[in-house]
């Protein structure tokens, strides 16, 4: 079986010229004050959701030039997240914020999909997961649906190559809304206009985040997003052009490999990132199965001014199997189905 799909989408977001450049800077400590080098610090924007991040230096320095004024959440985390802060900011002129991290028993994380708007796990009243990038790279998740298989309250049934159905709460697939970015992916060709057709041939390739909110979203995102909404966010890079290739193989005739390359020109006035991935699976259950999915991933953002820019974004996804058993029994089927 054959399929492949393209979406796109650029987006416009102006919000009003700036009378003059903000700027929010500071230093990231430990609990006795100590400076914490490379800490990763993110500004989440309360009013456009749009999101900034840096590192901060060797001294524990981080900033955020040019940016509007107005309300951020901002979050900073060590590697391995040992020491995490999560704070709200008022940025007016020249802000000076340091931020103090402290050892959570339990993991802050920031949500967008629940409200639309950045918030803590702490304010949110409805039950959000979030898998960042670097949980992802660690559990070695190849797709979408192995992301979400070990979140409570969903039950994924997939398998390499074929259908995969995702049910919130006991509820039909097409319930479970599919988002990329905020914006609400779906199969205009489906009786039910659910994204369920695209689910299979969607593997993890580019993303900072999967966010999965348990209960009804259809107040935000549809009808679709009755038992639960998937929100899909894209890595929007920024900072020195950094990058990673990951290559392994295993049962069944398996070989994958992902590409991932991001950063940021003139002081993150341009920022981008991309990615790319194979899966072939050469056998499959029992030998007569292989099938193989590629993937690509691009964003890119141009800041014309703070409170003025253009995003684009763009995945591909093209997919091939070979039916297995049972294709001799169905009638003036071939061995290869190709469809659109």
């Amino acid at each position: 079986m054959k399929s492949s799909f393209w979406m796109g989408a650029i987006a416009l977001i102006v919000m009003g010229l700036p009378l003059a450049a903000d700027s929010l800077t500071g230093k990231v400590v430990d609990p006795q004050g100590a400076p914490v080098a490379k800490a990763q610090v993110s500004l989440f924007d309360k009013a456009s959701g749009n999101i900034r991040k840096t590192t901060s230096s060797e001294a524990g320095e981080y900033s955020f030039p040019d940016i509007p004024a107005g309300t951020y959440l901002m979050e900073a985390r060590t590697n391995g997240e040992a020491l995490i802060s999560s704070t709200d900011i008022a940025v007016a002129g020249t802000t000076a914020q340091d931020v103090t991290l402290s050892v959570q028993t339990s993991v802050i994380r920031v949500s967008v999909t629940a409200t639309s708007t950045p918030l803590s796990s702490q304010e949110v009243s409805k039950v959000v997961d979030v898998i960042d990038s670097e949980q992802i790279n660690a559990r070695d998740e190849y797709s979408v649906g192995e992301v979400l298989r070990g979140m409570p309250g969903i039950q994924i049934q997939t398998q390499v190559g074929g259908i995969t159905q995702i049910r919130t709460r006991g509820l039909p697939n097409q319930y479970t809304a599919v988002l990329i970015d905020g914006l609400r992916f779906r199969d205009a060709a489906a009786t039910q206009g659910d994204a369920s057709a695209f689910v299979s041939d969607m593997n993890v390739t580019d993303q900072s985040r999967v966010e999965f909110m348990r209960g009804s979203g259809s107040d935000l995102y549809g009808t679709n997003a009755v038992g639960g909404a998937i929100n899909l966010n894209s890595n929007e890079g920024g900072g020195k052009m950094h990058g990673a290739l990951r290559a392994e193989g295993g049962g069944l005739g398996m070989a994958r490999g992902t590409l991932n390359l991001a950063g940021g020109i003139k002081q993150n006035k341009f920022v981008y990132s991309g990615g790319a991935s194979h899966l072939n699976v050469t056998s499959g259950v029992r030998g007569k199965t292989p099938n193989r999915t590629s993937s690509g991933e691009l964003f890119g953002k141009y800041y014309f001014t703070p409170k003025l820019s253009l995003s684009g974004r763009v995945w591909g996804s093209d997919s091939w199997q070979r039916l297995g058993d049972g294709r001799a029994a169905q009638a003036g089927v071939p061995g290869d189905v190709a469809a659109t």
